[in-house]
C-alpha cells in the first residue's frame, strides 16, 4: 500500500511540475502578445495624430510626443 501511495504521489509530483512549467510558459506568451498589441496599438495612435494633423494642415510640432513622417 505505501508503495502504491509513494507511486501516486510521484506521479502527482511529476504532473503538477509540468503544469507549473506549462503555466509559466503560456504566461510568459501572453506576456509578450501583450507587448506587441501594446506596440501595434501605439503605432496605430500615432498614424491618427499623425492624420489628423494633415487634415488640419497642421505641421507636427518639433516637441511632439508623436512622431509623423517628414512631408
Amino acid at each position: 500500500m505505501l508503495k502504491t501511495t509513494a507511486d501516486v504521489l510521484e506521479t502527482l509530483e511529476s504532473n503538477t511540475v509540468h503544469l507549473i512549467k506549462q503555466t509559466q510558459n503560456q504566461m510568459t506568451q501572453l506576456g509578450e502578445t501583450f507587448g506587441t498589441a501594446g506596440s501595434l496599438l501605439h503605432t496605430t495612435g500615432n498614424y491618427v495624430y499623425c492624420a489628423g494633423k494633415i487634415f488640419r494642415l497642421e505641421p507636427p510640432l518639433p516637441n511632439d510626443e508623436m512622431q509623423c513622417p517628414p512631408s
